[in-house]
């Protein structure tokens, strides 16, 4: 999922085709790969779709993913994401332009998770900072989303998978 896998997608036909395999079966095994690493990973919980990216987290697959949920025409969308990690000294910047872009985008609610999102400036009301995952993972539990799609997006390092548990 995801326009930011085009240059993936890409790079998989040119390899394909340098080793004179047809389009067809190349099309084909595109379509037929699936995901198991949380990475672009798409899971069906109940009535809720999740869109797991959280293998890694920067700035710019952030900014990629939150423009993709963006893009869906989905009718109820939230956002679960964690802290991205090693940014240095740009880490509350990178994680307030997050949040701003965040609250453009009309999301039935956005969960931020981690030190360094808990200490951004929030600029809607449906959004809701949490310091750890325990602290999140108490008022998550206590809502009950149908037809939803989430998308949950972090550094390896917050472990957001678990949230699945939850879903």
């Amino acid at each position: 999922i995801g326009a930011y896998n085009f240059a993936n997608i890409a790079a998989a036909v040119c390899i394909g085709n340098y080793f004179g395999i047809p389009a067809l079966e190349i099309k084909d095994a595109i379509e037929g790969f699936t995901p198991n690493n949380n990475r672009s990973q798409i899971i069906q919980r109940a009535s809720n779709k999740v869109i797991m990216d959280a293998y890694n987290a920067n700035p710019n697959s952030m900014d990629a993913a939150i423009l993709n949920l963006a893009s869906l025409s989905d009718h109820k969308k939230v956002a679960i994401l964690g802290d991205m990690f090693e940014l240095g000294e740009d880490a509350l910047l990178e994680h307030q332009k997050i949040v701003d872009q965040l609250s453009a985008i009309g999301l039935v609610a956005v969960y931020l998770v981690g030190e360094t999102f808990h200490k951004t400036n929030r600029l809607n009301s449906n959004m809701h900072k949490f310091r750890s995952f325990e602290e999140f993972v108490k008022l998550f539990e206590s809502n009950s989303y149908t037809d939803t799609t989430f998308l949950i997006k972090a550094s390896r390092g917050m472990a957001l998978e678990r949230t699945l548990d939850y879903i």
